[in-house]
């Protein structure tokens, strides 16, 4: 039996997740799904806390190389060089994302989807052809409905700073 994404949430203001390639609804979780998304956040959030300092170092690598494209500047071959070895650090680095924070992540997606679709089993779930790009995108908008960490449009991070753009446990907007 194939499982379909449920239409009680389509009147569109409610987020949706990509997983198997298809939109699934995700509406604001109730304390069932919190008690697996939010111990599965925080292991991710830790795992990505230990990589941030590669990221920051590609951020910045990447901010010094876009000024100078637009300062229509020449951008030194070392540049290039740094960028591609970062990249190489930090696809390395989700490689080797432990096994329980993968696990996190799906424990969470699959929690969070029963929210909207409480027929889904859990062999239904395991089943479906997810890739992991799917529940690393998919963890933002979870963690989002979880409401752990508040959006930036009510002016303040998780970490209680004011921000300009929106808050995710991944690091990125």
């Amino acid at each position: 039996m194939t499982i379909e994404p449920s239409t009680a949430y389509g009147n569109g203001t409610t987020p949706t997740i990509r997983l198997a390639g298809k939109e699934w609804p995700l509406p604001r979780l109730a304390i069932r799904q919190q008690r697996v998304v939010v111990p599965a956040i925080q292991r991710f959030t830790a795992w990505v806390r230990s990589i941030q300092p590669l990221r920051s170092k590609m951020d910045k690598l990447q901010a010094e190389i876009a000024a100078l494209r637009k300062a229509e500047q020449p951008i030194p071959d070392e540049s290039f060089q740094e960028e591609r070895k970062l990249a190489d650090e930090l696809i390395g680095a989700y490689n080797d994302m432990p096994p329980m924070v993968l696990d996190a992540i799906i424990d969470a997606c699959y929690a969070a989807l029963t929210r909207a679709h409480p027929k889904i089993t859990r062999e239904e779930f395991d089943g479906m052809e997810i890739t992991v790009p799917e529940l690393m995108r998919a963890i933002t908008v979870i963690t989002e409905q979880s409401g752990i960490f508040k959006p930036v449009s009510e002016g303040v991070s998780a970490t209680g700073e004011a921000q300009t753009q929106e808050s995710h446990p991944t690091g990125t907007a």
